[in-house]
């Protein structure tokens, strides 16, 4: 699966969508996601035209956030619902085979449901041992949503507190050593006990063959390694 955006701010849609075209065809799930400048029902579905004419076979669009960030929606945003309608007609004429949101809470979803629109197929959020954004989970696995984790190694710390406290966090690294894992390892095996997608990044070879080691077989977490790490949830403010 290759996971990537619209938004030129952080992602190369177009450099994915050239490699994959040359490498690899149809042997892969591609996920994109439309940024909240391209909001309302026509420019939504302008937007998406965009990415269907890169990709030779795309499966999954997100709306990127139901709200724009600080500074990239000059000209203001409109509506993330009509936006969501439009990926809606896309996926009811079989253009593409899902449709989701990212960056959003409970209340946004069941804006959603109460306006008779279908279901989100995919909800990907920002979700790490110490953000366990536990409200939108038990939504998704209620009504039935594959919910995906991005940053789940700690990198949204950074902003705030100027380092990767995930990473560094005893406790965390005391349950890898138990077990002789990285502390990434562990991270990501105890999202998977969470019924949680993951999709690390990494741009170096190591720590891309060590995530792998994961495609071997599922690892089983105890009872006391799950009841500890979440614990952390509660105790972020405290860090």
């Amino acid at each position: 699966m290759f996971d990537t955006a619209q938004a030129v701010e952080w992602y190369r849609e177009t450099q994915v969508a050239e490699i994959l075209d040359a490498h690899c065809g149809k042997q892969v799930f591609v996920i994109t996601k439309i940024h909240p400048r391209d909001f309302g029902f026509e420019k939504t579905l302008a937007a998406l035209e965009r990415s269907l004419n890169l990709f030779s076979d795309l499966d999954a669009v997100l709306l990127h956030s139901p709200l724009c960030w600080p500074g990239q929606c000059p000209e203001g945003q409109d509506s993330w619902i009509e936006a969501y309608r439009a990926l809606q007609e896309a996926y009811l004429a079989r253009r593409i085979k899902a449709i989701g949101v990212s960056n959003v809470n409970v209340q946004e979803l069941e804006e959603l449901r109460t306006l008779g629109l279908t279901t989100p197929m995919i909800v990907q959020n920002w979700m790490d041992p110490l953000h366990q954004d536990r409200l939108v989970r038990e939504y998704c696995a209620q009504h039935h949503i594959a919910y995906m984790s991005y940053s789940s190694l700690g990198n949204q710390h950074f902003s705030a507190h100027g380092k990767n406290l995930v990473l560094n966090h005893p406790v965390i690294n005391s349950l890898a050593r138990s077990r002789g894992w990285s502390v990434t390892r562990f991270i990501l095996t105890w999202l998977l006990n969470e019924n949680v997608i993951i999709i690390p990044r990494s741009s170096k070879r190591i720590h891309i063959e060590e995530n792998s080691v994961l495609l071997e077989g599922f690892e089983k977490l105890t009872l006391e390694e799950l009841k500890a790490m979440r614990f952390l949830d509660e105790t972020v403010s405290s860090i």
